[in-house]
């Protein structure tokens, strides 16, 4: 999995990818929000 972010963004952040567990479920749950602009990827994370 690989996520770019801002170099600004990246201190903040680091925190929140400590679990994988809680990493995927905030990815999941983006991509959900988000189904109209990223279907393939949805599709992907889904395994469709």
């Amino acid at each position: 999995l690989q996520i770019r972010l801002d170099p600004e963004d990246k201190d903040v952040s680091r925190f929140f990818w400590r679990s994988m567990k809680e990493a995927m479920a905030a990815l999941h749950h983006h991509a959900e929000l988000n189904q109209a602009e990223c279907v393939k990827g949805l599709r992907t994370l889904k395994g469709i």
